[in-house]
């Protein structure tokens, strides 16, 4: 492959970048606070670049041990609806000003809190995810594979505790989620609704 062939495939390609649950934290305080033209360069460097742009934020049970109810701690919710309105916002601006640029914003956040809350309708995508995810998630809290409360103050190692039916789990371990829950996201991005996906989803960015 030449290097015009190659430029024009990387030009065409879709770009995704994605911040982890750990991730969010460090980079909204250490990139987006402190060093916001930093930040925008690079999201526009991408944009310009590159064309298309994915990002994605999300939320796991290790949080879950710190608060004594059980719940998601608020403090990190907050932090994670802020950083996700930050690139929002920036990606509207930059989408403003570069018109013949488009991307797709996934909102993990919301489509977690939406599982967690009712972990049904997910399942009524009319694509199937596998013959053991019929009925929905059964456990949204406890990851299937960890120690302790939650399984979610040690790694997946031969000494944690193994769930039966990984499939019936949002959470793999303490950090990520099982391949059933991704497979859930990924398609919910694909075709999703605005409130997940915006301003276009991903299947729509692909034929942009």
């Amino acid at each position: 492959m030449g290097s015009k062939t190659f430029l024009k495939v990387l030009y065409e390609a879709i770009v995704g970048l994605g911040f982890a649950n750990a991730e969010v934290p460090a980079v909204f305080y250490w990139e987006i606070r402190q060093y916001p033209s930093k930040s925008s360069f690079l999201l526009e460097s991408l944009i310009l670049e590159q064309g298309r742009l994915v990002l994605s934020v999300g939320c796991c049970p290790t949080q879950r041990v710190f608060n004594e109810s059980g719940g998601c701690l608020e403090g990190l919710n907050d932090l994670a609806l802020e950083f996700h309105s930050t690139i929002d916002a920036l990606l509207m601006k930059l989408g403003s000003e570069y018109t013949d640029r488009k991307y797709s914003l996934g909102n993990t956040y919301e489509m977690s809190i939406n599982l967690i809350d009712n972990p049904f309708p997910f399942v009524e995508l009319t694509i199937p995810i596998s013959s053991d995810h019929s009925s929905g998630f059964k456990e949204v809290q406890t990851a299937c594979c960890g120690i302790t409360r939650f399984n979610g103050e040690g790694i997946c190692d031969k000494n944690a505790n193994l769930c039966l039916n990984r499939h019936e789990y949002l959470f793999w371990d303490l950090f990520h989620p099982t391949m059933t829950a991704s497979k859930l996201a990924a398609l919910t991005l694909y075709a999703g609704e605005p409130r997940f996906v915006s301003p276009i989803n991903f299947k729509q960015l692909a034929e942009a």
